[in-house]
């Protein structure tokens, strides 16, 4: 096997999102997933490894997340989320993106129009996103150490969102040889 690389993008007037994954030979894989919505931009970069389950399914584990900022970038302390962030991966016959008749989207936006890749999140890593959230709401977070405990506030669970929400169901296009 040699290295895959992938590409998603959707771009509107307001903002969008692009992703790009790497899952390497060796196993390794890495994601730098970017969020725009005006002037506000936020960038991510995943890192964490690659398990083949089947020739066309898999796992991507990941391990470390760092949040690009001005000054220096940021571990974001995935563990908080109180399971290992995982997602499973589909690779498919070539397949065309087709948005909703009545999304905006279709109107002013841009998007990659085939995908080879669809990942999302492991419904365990839902459950445990829905738990915390709901836990901050009850204000019940005495289970979770204090040096965990000092992360978990609204930015936490905005960057959370994205690592969770909106990767689910996102959808890649194979760049580079064999696409």
């Amino acid at each position: 096997m040699s290295d895959e690389h992938y590409e998603h993008f959707v771009q509107a007037s307001a903002g969008g999102r692009e992703a790009k994954l790497t899952i390497r030979a060796e196993g390794t894989a890495a994601c730098e997933l970017v969020k725009w919505q005006m002037a506000d931009r936020t960038q991510y970069s995943l890192q964490g490894r690659y398990e083949a389950r089947t020739e066309a399914y898999g796992w991507l584990r990941i391990e470390r997340v760092t949040l690009a900022a001005p000054s220096a970038a940021i571990t974001v302390p995935i563990e908080a989320l109180g399971c290992e962030l995982i997602y499973e991966v589909v690779k498919v016959a070539r397949s065309p993106v087709v948005e909703h008749p009545n999304d905006m989207l279709g109107m002013s936006g841009r998007w990659n129009e085939w995908f080879d890749l669809l990942v999302f999140p492991i419904g365990l890593v839902v459950e445990c996103y829905y738990g915390l959230k709901y836990l901050i709401e009850v204000d019940d977070l005495e289970a979770y150490p204090p040096d965990l405990r000092q992360h978990i506030n609204a930015d936490f669970m905005r960057h959370l969102e994205d690592l969770v929400l909106l990767m689910d169901k996102m959808k890649f296009a194979r760049v580079g040889s064999g696409s």
